[in-house]
């Protein structure tokens, strides 16, 4: 079914406005890392840096929608052609790289809050596969659908699409797209929502037993309580009272304080 010029006009406007807010977006989040030095020193921010440079440029070429498609093949605003097209084609596999490196940003929770990783363990161990991963997956499926002469107009942009004299084939191509980009996607999804979900009950468990152990801690007071009662005295003495109030703040307030194995400055 044809689409109207109003819905093809929305279809190709709509990249633009998106694409432009997440790159600006992502622009100063670099900006921010780049300009301090405290920042680019940390595995984390560096991590961010990655996940943002790679959004830079995944946004800024779908940002363009419909430009870079081949001029004949009578999309709206085309007025590419098949050179531009595999340009952008090619960069938008690559932001297949920004799902990845929120996997490496998993990683690097679950090994700094689960397992206690200390900052130099962390880059000297962890920190290249938290970047290789993601840009050797990108790249090479990029380079790999060059090679295959896959990126066509695929209506909204240049992607992994059938074009005729190329690549015709429409079971092929999709599953092109789903070996490089949608099977990566989900079991990015996947792996993110495990180690999540390893970090929460990893939490949950710290926190029950901070919470377990103030019970404790206020079960000792009113069964002192009880004593000075029954010795005929009102209360305990304040100042006793006092100090029993600062030390269960302070033995709850390094329970919660132990999550935080990594600083994140």
């Amino acid at each position: 079914m044809s689409m109207s010029i109003s819905q093809q006009t929305a279809l190709a406007l709509i990249p633009k406005i998106t694409g432009c807010i997440s790159l600006i977006s992502s622009l100063v989040i670099a900006i921010s890392i780049f300009r301090d030095p405290k920042k680019r020193s940390k595995v984390y921010h560096r991590l961010i840096l990655g996940m943002s440079l790679a959004d830079i440029s995944s946004s800024l070429w779908l940002s363009l929608s419909t430009w870079p498609i081949p001029g004949e093949t009578n999309i709206l605003w085309a007025v590419g052609n098949t050179i531009s097209c595999t340009f952008q084609g090619f960069f938008t596999q690559f932001g297949i790289s920004s799902p990845v490196y929120n996997v490496s940003l998993s990683f690097y929770y679950l090994l700094a809050v689960r397992y206690s990783w200390k900052e130099e363990r962390l880059r000297r161990r962890a920190e290249p596969w938290f970047h290789i991963l993601p840009l050797l997956w990108s790249f090479g499926t990029a380079i790999a659908g060059l090679f295959l002469k896959i990126f066509n107009s695929a209506n909204l942009w240049c992607w992994i699409a059938p074009y005729e004299g190329r690549n015709d084939d429409v079971a092929e191509v999709n599953a092109y797209r789903f070996v490089l980009f949608y099977g990566p996607l989900w079991v990015a999804i996947a792996v993110v929502t495990v180690n999540l979900i390893l970090i929460f009950l990893y939490v949950r468990s710290i926190t029950l037993q901070s919470l377990r152990h103030e019970n404790r801690v206020l079960a000792m007071q009113e069964r002192a309580d009880e004593f000075y009662y029954d010795q005929g005295w009102e209360s305990r003495p304040a100042a006793r009272a006092e100090a029993d109030v600062n030390q269960r703040n302070s033995q709850t307030s390094s329970q919660m304080l132990s999550l935080q194995r990594t600083r994140i400055s």
